[in-house]
């Protein structure tokens, strides 16, 4: 009897969890899917950096919830806004905004790659205060590709005017 409820919880929570990419950014899709989709309300992620594809793997594209909220609206795609949110956002299907593409700089790209995502985050991120912020020295494509691999990580970046540079939080489980 203990070896069949210990098989039955083994599976349940082998099939109850979802994989790694399945669940990422799930907090915020709810979140922002959850706003009412209009452009004249602003969304409470207004400075939020969002992270797409472009049409090569190699490049990335910074954008913010208005402009995705935008383009869904403007577009009518056949899906749900939520669901709209979860292919883009999870990079399963690339749309057209106007801003340009950055590469992914080769270097973090291939640190990222061989190591671990602590050692990656230590590498280039330090902790100040309640929030993170980014090593100094770096230019922006370097920035941008440290960005874009905390934000696959779910750690989101705004961008502090107010002392000039970027703010990193992870959201909280």
């Amino acid at each position: 009897m203990r070896i069949s409820m210990f098989l039955l919880l083994c599976v349940l929570l082998l099939t109850g969890g979802c994989r790694n990419n399945d669940c990422r950014h799930e907090k915020i899709i709810e979140s922002l899917s959850n706003e009412p989709l209009d452009l004249e309300y602003p969304s409470r992620y207004e400075g939020l950096h969002l992270f797409i594809c472009c049409e090569d793997e190699n490049e990335k594209k910074i954008t913010f919830p208005r402009i995705i909220k935008k383009e869904y609206l403007e577009n009518k795609y056949n899906m749900n806004y939520k669901t709209y949110l979860r292919k883009v956002l999870k990079e399963s299907m690339c749309i057209h905004i106007p801003d340009s593409c950055f590469r992914l700089d080769a270097v973090i790209s291939d640190n990222y790659d061989r190591m671990n995502f602590d050692t990656f985050f230590s590498l280039y991120c330090y902790e100040n205060g309640n929030v993170f912020r980014i090593s100094q020295g770096l230019n922006e494509n370097e920035i941008f590709t440290i960005l874009y691999y905390l934000f696959i990580n779910e750690y989101y970046s705004f961008w502090d005017d107010y002392i000039g540079v970027y703010s990193i939080r992870k959201l909280g489980n």
